[in-house]
């Protein structure tokens, strides 16, 4: 689990340079799709070496200084998400379900959602409580945003908690030089996340590492001043724990009343 991207397009792969005898590697179209990855359930990055066992082709040989550092938080951020992810993937094995549904999914009657267009086909609800809106291709030199659908209501950045108050279904402008992928939080969500972009220097080897942060509850309010999510906590490494029922599974409802009800399901 805690493997990087395999991309499936092989975007981190050499390319042919026209009118040169070389190949190099696509380091923009590289990052966008590793941080597309920072939600598939099974992720790596693929790295070739050269002969002298230098970096050959793939994310760790970047040239770019800032496209490194957005690498780094990109792996980074996706840990922060892991414990949301494992809720998600426990619901699914145990009912069924998708962890991984289109806008319309959710929002029945945003029928321009359903649109086979640039920034609404492109975007998708992960656990049926975060949007993201990645981007897949090549975005002209100088380009700051891009555009992405949002369906009417109040989505919150989980990268920096700006909101975005849209107030009919409809396109936004999203910051095209985040060095994670835009996330928002929908409205009446409840999600759980780890801190892990404070103290970036702070190493994280293991599942154990994970375990031992502290999780935080992010709450977006609906129009009726209420959120509510789902919560799965084991060990992240006993089968046992899931064959014998000992883990702890919590529904978590926020009220007007900004009271926090937490149910042990």
């Amino acid at each position: 689990m805690f493997g990087f991207t395999h991309t499936g397009v092989d975007a981190c792969g050499s390319v042919d340079l026209p009118g040169a005898n070389k190949t190099e590697m696509d380091e923009e179209l590289c990052l966008r799709w590793i941080q597309l990855a920072t939600f598939f359930p099974l992720a790596r990055h693929s790295q070739v070496f050269n002969t002298n066992n230098t970096y050959g082709t793939g994310p760790l040989s970047f040239n770019n200084t800032a496209r490194k550092t957005a690498l780094w938080k990109t792996m980074r951020d996706r840990m922060q998400y892991l414990r949301f992810m494992y809720t998600c993937l426990f619901e699914a094995h145990e009912w069924g379900g998708s962890c991984f549904d289109p806008i319309y999914f959710h929002h029945t009657l945003d029928i321009s959602s359903m649109e086979d267009v640039t920034g609404t086909n492109d975007t998708f609800i992960f656990g049926g409580a975060v949007k993201v809106s990645p981007i897949l291709d090549h975005l002209p030199e100088g380009t700051t945003t891009f555009k992405s659908h949002f369906p009417k209501g109040r989505w919150l950045n989980l990268a920096n908690m700006k909101v975005i108050d849209s107030k009919a279904d409809g396109d936004q402008d999203l910051d095209a030089t985040q060095e994670t992928v835009n996330v928002h939080l929908r409205p009446g969500s409840l999600i759980p996340m780890q801190d892990l972009m404070s103290n970036m220097t702070e190493p994280i080897g293991s599942t154990a590492d994970l375990m031992n942060k502290s999780i935080t509850l992010l709450i977006n309010r609906n129009e009726r001043k209420a959120a509510q999510g789902k919560v799965f906590l084991d060990d992240g490494s006993t089968k046992s724990e899931l064959l014998d029922k000992t883990y702890e599974y919590y529904s978590i409802e926020h009220k007007a009343s900004k009271s926090i009800q937490f149910n042990l399901e």
